[in-house]
Order: C-alpha cells, then sequence, then structure tokens
C-alpha cells in the first residue's frame, strides 16, 4: 500500500506573493452563495500586507483549527473550491475550466482516508508498477497570477478550508520569472513524497 501525506509548506515565496477580505465565519451551505460572494467587484484587501504566516496565524488561526482532525474532503467540497477559484479569477483566466468536473488527477485506483497518527493520507488500491504515472497535477490545480486574487479565495471560503489551501499551496514558476501560486484542488493535495 502506498501512504502519502501533506506537510504545512509555508514557502517563503508564497509569503511574498501574497497579500487578500474579511471572511464570513459562517458555515458554507450553498455553492451558489459562495461564488456569489467571491464573485462581487474588487474590494479593498485588509490582508494586502499579510504573509503567509500571518494569515496562517493570525486572520485565519489555523494551528487552532488544526488541533482538531481534518476531514476527508467528499467531492462536492472539492467542486465548491474550484467553483469559488473560477469565480474569482474568471473563466477566461481560469485554469480548471469545468469547476463541477469530477475528474482527479489520479491515473490509478485510490482512496484517501484518516491515518492513526499522521492525518489525511492517499492509498492505493492497486500494485504500482515502478515508472507508472500515478498523479498530474494539471487537471484540477488552481494557477493564481498574482497574490490578491489568491487571498481573495482565501478571505472566499470558510476560514478551516483556508488553512487547508494554505497548507497544500505551492508556487511554480511555469514560465520565465512567472510566479505563479498553485493549488491542486482535488485530493492530490493530501499526497506528500510516500517516504517512511
Amino acid at each position: 500500500m502506498l501512504w502519502i501525506t501533506s506537510p504545512l509548506q509555508a514557502s517563503p515565496l508564497v509569503g511574498e506573493c501574497l497579500n487578500t477580505n474579511a471572511i464570513n465565519q459562517e458555515p458554507i451551505t450553498d455553492l451558489r452563495e459562495t461564488v456569489q460572494r467571491a464573485t462581487t467587484q474588487e474590494e479593498e484587501d485588509p490582508t494586502a500586507n499579510y504573509t503567509v504566516n500571518d494569515l496562517w496565524t493570525y486572520y485565519f488561526q489555523c494551528d487552532d483549527i488544526f488541533e482538531d482532525e481534518r476531514p476527508v474532503h467528499n467531492e462536492s467540497m472539492w467542486m465548491l473550491l474550484r467553483g469559488v477559484y473560477q469565480g474569482i479569477v474568471g473563466p477566461a483566466k481560469a485554469s480548471i475550466a469545468q469547476p463541477l468536473s469530477t475528474v482527479s488527477g489520479f491515473y490509478i485506483d485510490y482512496d484517501v482516508d484518516q491515518t492513526d497518527d499522521k492525518g489525511r493520507g492517499v492509498f492505493a488500491d492497486q500494485d504500482i508498477r515502478k515508472g507508472q504515472l500515478v498523479y498530474t497535477a494539471r487537471r484540477q490545480m488552481a494557477k493564481f497570477s498574482n497574490g490578491y486574487e489568491y487571498r481573495r479565495f482565501l478571505r472566499s471560503i470558510p476560514a478551516d478550508l483556508a488553512c487547508d489551501v494554505i497548507q497544500w499551496a505551492y508556487v511554480e514558476n511555469l514560465t520565465k520569472d512567472n510566479l505563479t501560486i498553485c493549488c491542486d484542488l482535488d485530493e492530490g493535495s493530501i499526497i506528500n513524497d510516500g517516504e517512511k
């Protein structure tokens, strides 16, 4: 069995790229309400000068949120996150064309579950050959070309989900001198390197 999990990735590059508005703390029950809130006109960014650590510690209070076991998200939650993402950056700029798709980046049969001591993990439900492609982030990777859109996205979702996204986000240099904040909005976010 392959076990993979995800550590907090507080990259200094993410911290430098980040700069996002007050989050509505009540639970989200309606996808349309969340997307509508996310797509309202640009507003002043109260987190414009925040680093990723400031967002984690002070704005969302993620340490408190991560004191409890984080849930394994279902397909509806991934769709919600992808819908809010598309609402923030707009359909023309969105790297995820179909937010309501059930397609993930996995090429193998897998299961996501809680472990006894490491939190959420991805488990292969089949043998994996050496060199076999297991996952690609390209199918459901949200790309934020600037910190404002990323922070706005974080402020548009519940704080516990924002903390998950901060934990999962990474920076890629997709084109020369063009740093992009990325986050895989499917179960691939739970993957790590799988070493014991």
